[in-house]
Order: structure tokens, then C-alpha cells, then sequence
């Protein structure tokens, strides 16, 4: 089972992780257009763990999260909703990858059998880890001097990304057995 999510992403499996990428992209823009910021903040943080989750639970191979996640940094690459733009959000998403492709890794190692789990836990921490990634990227002397709202903001992040992730395996579950979403995932394999 480790081997299969081992395996290359195929062409179809780019086009869902761009797709999905491009429906994150959407729901960050206009969120970002009509919320203030802590709202857009919490609403991107929702939506990139529900999207990420999807894509993983579309595609269960190892690098998934990390494309859609860098797709997603250029898609938004103008987009302040998470505390970052340009180049500085592009390397945030890129390290919150990293971090969700080794905590599945490890999960894949220890827990072969409940993938699905482990793409909820996986994508919990690494979305809930964004303030700290983000404040590290800025400097380490804010983030030691502001510890507690940082901590604050890593809580905050961690039950959002739980609830994104729930919320998309429910959809996910819900999807999976459908004729149309067996003949999209499935179509040419």
C-alpha cells in the first residue's frame, strides 16, 4: 500500500490538483475582497485544508499535498490572506508542503491502513503550523518576543484546518461511490 502512494502523479491527478488550486484560488480572492482580514485569514486557512484534504483523498500519493500547495502559492501569489505575499507566501506554502509531505509520510509509515486519517492529521498541523512558519520567515526575534499571540494564532489555525479537513472528508466520503466521480477520478486507468 506505501508503494502505491509512492508512485508518480499522473497527468490526470495534476489537472484535479490544478483545478482544485484554481477553486482555492477563487474562494481566497473574493473572501479577500469582502471579509477583513482575520476573516479572510480563518476563511483561506478553512478552505486550503478542505482543499488540500481533497486533493490528497483524490489522488493518495506522496507529493500532492506539496504540488497543489505550490500551485496554490503561485494562483495566489498577489493574495494577502494569510499573512504574506509574493515571494514570502510563495516559500510559506512551500514549507507548509514540506511539512504536510513529511508528518504523511511518517503517518503512511506507522498507520497503513487509515490513509484518510492520516491526511486529516497531516493537513491539521501543517496549516495550523503556517504562523509559525510565517513568523520564522520574518524573524525569529518577533516571534520569540510575541510568543503568546503567535501560539494564539497556531490554536486558532489548528482548529480551522481540523474542521477544513473534516468537513472535505465528509464530502469526500459522501462523493466517492457516485457514478460521475468514479468515472472522473477513474477514467482512463
Amino acid at each position: 500500500m506505501i508503494f502505491r502512494r509512492l508512485g508518480l502523479i499522473n497527468i490526470r491527478d495534476i489537472i484535479w490538483i490544478m483545478a482544485l488550486a484554481l477553486l482555492w484560488t477563487v474562494a481566497s480572492s473574493i473572501t479577500n475582497r469582502l471579509f477583513g482580514f482575520q476573516s479572510a485569514y480563518i476563511f483561506s486557512i478553512l478552505t486550503l485544508s478542505f482543499f488540500l484534504t481533497f486533493a490528497v483523498n483524490i489522488s493518495p500519493k506522496q507529493g500532492t499535498g506539496l504540488l497543489f500547495l505550490i500551485l496554490g502559492g503561485l494562483f495566489t501569489y498577489t493574495l494577502n490572506d494569510i499573512g504574506s505575499a509574493g515571494i514570502n507566501r510563495l516559500i510559506l506554502l512551500l514549507a507548509t508542503g514540506v511539512v504536510f509531505e513529511i508528518i504523511f509520510f511518517l503517518l503512511s509509515i506507522e498507520y497503513k491502513k487509515n490513509i484518510r486519517m492520516n491526511t486529516i492529521i497531516a493537513a491539521t498541523i501543517s496549516a495550523g503550523l503556517i504562523p509559525v512558519i510565517m513568523g520564522l520567515l520574518y524573524s525569529l526575534e518577533i516571534v520569540s518576543r510575541m510568543i503568546v499571540p503567535v501560539i494564539n494564532l497556531m490554536l486558532l489555525s489548528l482548529v480551522t484546518a481540523f474542521a477544513g479537513s473534516l468537513i472535505s472528508f465528509l464530502f469526500w466520503y459522501r462523493i466517492k461511490a457516485t457514478k460521475l466521480y468514479i468515472r472522473m477520478v477513474y477514467m482512463n486507468e
